[in-house]
Order: structure tokens, then C-alpha cells, then sequence
């Protein structure tokens, strides 16, 4: 009977909206790090709370996963709605918002028992997110970005004697990824537009999603020099 009312509570745990709380926290890519050295990636389809990961776990065996998570003011609640190795579980936690480190109890149906849980959880936040400065692009170019607030801009320009693409780009930021139009100017010979999606790998990396207009780089680093003036 307590087996039967837990897999109930935690069918409605599907249902618990996602609160702008947690919109304001999280972006699409978690870093996590889960006690006992477990580390993955999560990685959110779109705004749905449901990320897919996969991790090696200390036993050396490599589990795929899928995660629904939902967010009551501090309260987080886990549960891992499909796992490769057949083990299934939910989390009540909390989130000190200050560490990024949710701690709680996992509770596993299948065999009714409970564990401690604690995992330190880096997201992207928009607030920290600074993209201003000079980067190089693996087209040869050499881009500087200046972001205000989530607005991007950029003037993009090739690194060679005789320049064949010059280009400006004006968008906006949404969690890790970045909306732009692009537009060549006539200081180089090719008069190309379109549209790019990049995504923020951090704030040291971005990679090309998609792009119209036969755009040509696909991944930026920042380079030391700061341009935040």
C-alpha cells in the first residue's frame, strides 16, 4: 500500500508548474555533480523541466537517464522518469540558491527505500552571463560582441590580406542560446544575410546551432584582450 501511494505522489509531481523562480534560475544546460563524484550534463528539452543526460557511475557502467524537474519556491523535486539500468527514483530536495547545491532525500520506489542526496548544480544564469569582449572565430575571423542586458551586437571581420566577409549582428539572449540577424557590409566582397542561432556553452564558448546565408563560422572563443568599455 505505501509502494502504490508513493507512485502516486509521484505521478502528480508531473503536473507541478515550473516556477518563475526556477525560469529565473536554470538554463538549458545543468553541470552536475552529485555526491559520490557522479558528474553529468542535463540537458533540457526546451522549457518542458524534462533534461536527458548520460553519466558514468562509479561502478564504471554508463547510464542514460531522463530527469523531470519542477520547483515550489526553494523546494526542488526530481524524479528520473526513465533510466537505462531500470532504477527509478525521486528526489524532494532543497535549494540553497547561494551554492547552487540542492540536498535532500532520494527515494526509490521499487525497493521502498530512502538515501540522502546532495549535488552542487551550475546553470546558466542570464544575470551572469557577460559576453562583452573580443573573440576569434573558426572562420578566420576575429568578432567583437558587446551584450546589454540581452541584447547582442557584433561587428565581425575576416583576418586575411585581402577581406572577403565583414559583418554586423544585432539579437537577443534567451537562457543558453542566442538569437541573431547577421548582415555583411561593404567593406569586404560578399553581401551575405541571414539568420544564426549560437548556443552558450560558457561564457568563454559559444557554437553555432543553425545559420542562413551560407555563414561560415560555427564556433567563437573570447580572446584576453577585454574590449567592455
Amino acid at each position: 500500500m505505501k509502494t502504490q501511494l508513493a507512485l502516486f505522489l509521484l505521478s502528480l509531481s508531473f503536473f507541478i508548474v515550473v516556477s518563475e523562480y526556477s525560469q529565473n534560475l536554470n538554463g538549458n544546460r545543468w553541470e552536475v555533480t552529485e555526491s559520490g563524484s557522479v558528474n553529468s550534463t542535463w540537458i533540457e528539452r526546451g522549457d518542458s523541466g524534462v533534461f536527458d543526460t548520460e553519466f558514468t557511475d562509479n561502478e564504471g557502467q554508463k547510464i542514460v537517464a531522463v530527469y523531470k524537474v519542477s520547483f515550489d519556491d526553494d523546494m526542488v523535486f526530481i524524479q528520473r522518469i526513465f533510466s537505462s539500468n531500470g532504477v527509478y527514483c525521486s528526489i524532494n530536495g532543497k535549494l540553497n540558491a547561494d551554492s547552487n547545491i540542492i540536498s535532500g532525500i532520494c527515494y526509490y520506489p521499487l525497493n521502498n527505500s530512502n538515501s540522502t542526496w546532495k549535488a552542487v548544480v551550475k546553470g546558466l544564469r542570464s544575470e551572469e552571463i557577460n559576453l562583452t569582449g573580443k573573440w576569434k572565430c573558426n572562420d578566420n575571423g576575429i568578432y567583437y560582441i558587446r551584450q546589454s542586458g540581452d541584447t547582442i551586437s557584433w561587428y565581425g571581420e575576416q583576418q586575411k590580406e585581402i577581406i572577403e566577409f565583414t559583418n554586423v549582428a544585432n539579437g537577443r539572449i534567451e537562457k543558453d542560446r542566442i538569437y541573431l540577424n547577421w548582415y555583411d557590409v561593404p567593406k569586404g566582397t560578399i553581401l551575405g544575410k541571414g539568420e544564426i542561432i549560437l548556443r552558450i556553452i560558457s561564457c568563454d564558448t559559444l557554437e553555432r546551432i543553425s545559420a542562413t546565408g551560407d555563414f561560415g563560422g560555427s564556433k567563437w572563443e573570447r580572446m584576453k584582450v577585454s574590449v567592455d568599455k
